[in-house]
């Protein structure tokens, strides 16, 4: 027991200590940890020569900081613009409770001025008053609810970190405008929104009518608000400057072009659009999608890849391809597990001197220009993680996206469309500039992407796109309706045999041709699942895939499918608006206020 108390002591003389040596520090961290002892404000209100009204405003505040070095003096932020004009606001002077000017600094915030008070190299400590005198004009409105001109307007402002002890605002109408008050005055209390009312007492003097109201222990946040009524019309309504004018105008002017420019936007967008898809489509191809059972003949599976618009496992099938066709061959070496993919390699098993061009390119980037001899060996993770590899892959597809352009001829530029396309993109994006109009801004962009990729297919390229869209329709369909095709007669001339639906062997050698776009349509599970299965019965293995084990339609299957998707990853991985005079306003609904802080 006595080492419990002990350890006990200890523990609370730590904390103790701990506590005592943070404290300050804590403290220094927010400047808004002080006291608002006193808030005092005299509002001066008169009128012009012109008839608008005119404010002056003395603010006494009185501001508690603490005795260790954290505030370097007090940061008034005073609205200045009301009813969305501006009110003119000047900073006449800041001085201290003995009249000695104080160093301050301004600068705007959105619609506040943000007076800060103080010198950076100087703390204050204790209690400090600081007097700011302002002036303003325009502070007046009228509300069609009360049919009143009012001064409406926010005192202290529900914008303070810090609770004030004692808030008292002086409303001093001019003796000029005294037989025009109506007597429909207001105070309201609280946090912005609440309508809890105060008094505001009134006194008729000889040289002004005072309005006094006074409140104790106000929260952070909480603000008074005062509203006076006029006879309608005592005060000229707010004039805008020649500037202010100027900004209108061009607004209108902008706004209206905006539109108009938006309107006319949307229908260019629509017909670029048009022009485009036509454009691109013009080449009429075969007329009709027919049924095809063999790759094509003058085309790679690159380029088939590119015309056909899909390329995302163009540089998978093309291996498959090559394998099929003895080229190179698959070795799984490493079986898949629940915590590690399956690892394959390609060997070259035949000289690729007489390959097309751009499977020459695709196997010598793949395996290196100097390493592509019969029995040169490539470890397909080295896709994965050779950035420099996979960069080459897509500059090798762009290297086939030109030749299908220029070598096969198999897509032209529409020059007269690229022209006009272009033209348009230039006289748009002018106006867009000008007008700022984001709608004219997309039409001027998508011109210029329009000119630049107008390339539509040739009679040939159509040609290639209409009949890989009819080997897609026969590798897509069931299985049974699949043997049909191929046992009629137009099969029986396509493929240059008589197809038996029971030779399995004769299956295999039609299935294996057509693997590599089973990959490049994205339907190859369901294709070496069939595959696999003609390969069993048949009692044979594919000799250009080794597995690990005795052959297995499923696992083979599943083998192919995994080394498909691996290697595409791999290849492709790169203010209020009623008046407050007659009851219906509320705190923080008027002009002014604002709030403050320490710095």
């Amino acid at each position: 027991m006595k080492r419990f108390i002990l350890g006990l002591g200890a523990v609370l003389l730590a904390v103790i200590g701990v506590s005592g040596v943070t404290s300050p520090s804590a403290h220094a961290q927010s400047v808004d940890n002080f006291l608002i002892s006193s808030f005092e404000a005299d509002y001066y209100l008169g009128k012009d020569s012109e008839g608008r009204s005119t404010l002056k405003t003395v603010e006494r505040i009185t501001a508690e900081f603490p005795s260790y070095d954290q505030n370097h003096g007090l940061e008034r932020a005073i609205p200045q613009r009301y009813d969305e004009h501006s009110t003119s606001l000047k900073i006449e002077s800041i001085v201290d409770e003995s009249g000695n000017t104080l160093k301050y600094s301004e600068n705007n915030s959105g619609d506040m001025r943000v007076v800060r008070i103080g010198d950076a190299n100087t703390y204050v400590h204790g209690k400090q008053t600081y007097v700011i005198t302002y002036l303003q004009r325009d502070v007046t409105k009228f509300f069609s609810n009360t049919n009143d001109d009012e001064f409406y307007w926010d005192t202290n402002g529900t914008q303070w970190a810090q609770g004030m002890d004692l808030v008292t605002a002086r409303i001093h109408v001019d003796k000029a405008l005294t037989d025009k008050l109506n007597n429909n005055v207001a105070c309201y209390r609280g946090i912005e929104g609440f309508t809890v009312q105060c008094e505001l007492a009134r006194d008729a003097l000889e040289s002004e009518t005072l309005y006094t109201v006074t409140m104790t222990n106000l929260e952070p946040g909480e603000n008074i608000t005062v509203a006076v009524g006029f006879a309608p019309h005592t005060f000229a309504e707010y004039q805008p400057t020649l500037q202010e004018k100027l900004w209108a105008a061009l607004l209108g002017f902008w706004i209206i072009a905006v539109i108009i420019g938006s309107i006319v936007a949307i229908a260019l967008i629509v017909w670029l659009s048009v022009r485009y898809y036509r454009t691109l489509n013009r080449a009429k191809g075969r007329g009709t999608i027919i049924p095809e059972y063999l790759p094509p003949k003058d085309a790679s599976v690159l380029v088939s890849a590119k015309v056909y618009g899909n390329e995302t496992s163009d540089v998978t099938a093309e291996i498959i391809d090559l394998a099929v066709r003895h080229y190179v061959k698959i070795y799984q070496t490493k079986e898949k597990t629940m915590f590690a993919k399956a690892e394959y390699e390609l060997e070259i098993i035949k000289d690729i001197a007489d390959l097309r061009s751009e499977e020459r390119e695709l196997l010598t980037t793949i395996f290196g220009k100097s390493n592509t001899s019969v029995g040169s060996r490539f470890a397909m993770k080295k896709l994965r993680d050779n950035l420099t590899l996979q960069k080459s892959l897509t500059e090798r597809r762009k290297s086939v996206r030109t030749a299908v352009r220029t070598k096969y001829g198999l897509y032209e530029l529409a020059e007269k469309d690229a022209r006009l396309f272009k033209k348009i993109g230039v006289i748009t994006i002018i106006v867009g500039i000008v007008t700022l109009s984001p709608l004219v801004i997309i039409a001027a962009v998508l011109a210029f992407v329009f000119s630049a990729t107008v390339w539509p297919l040739t009679q040939k390229g159509a040609e290639l796109r209409d009949y890989l869209k009819g080997l897609n329709e026969y590798i897509t369909v069931a299985e049974e309706e699949r043997i049909k095709m191929l046992q009629s007669p137009e099969g029986a001339e396509k493929t240059g045999q008589t197809i038996d639906g029971k030779d399995a062997g004769q299956l295999v050698k039609l299935y294996e041709r057509v693997l590599p776009y089973a990959v490049l349509f994205g339907v190859e599970k369901d294709w070496t699942k069939q595959l696999g299965a003609y390969y069993e019965t048949a009692g044979a293995q594919p000799d250009w895939y080794s597995g690990n084990g005795t052959f297995n339609a499923v696992v083979f299957a599943s083998a192919v499918s995994s080394f498909s998707s691996q290697s595409s990853s791999y290849s492709s991985s790169t203010s209020s608006s009623s008046g407050g005079s007659g009851g219906g306003g509320f705190s923080g609904g008027g002009g002014g206020g604002g709030g403050g802080g320490g710095w």
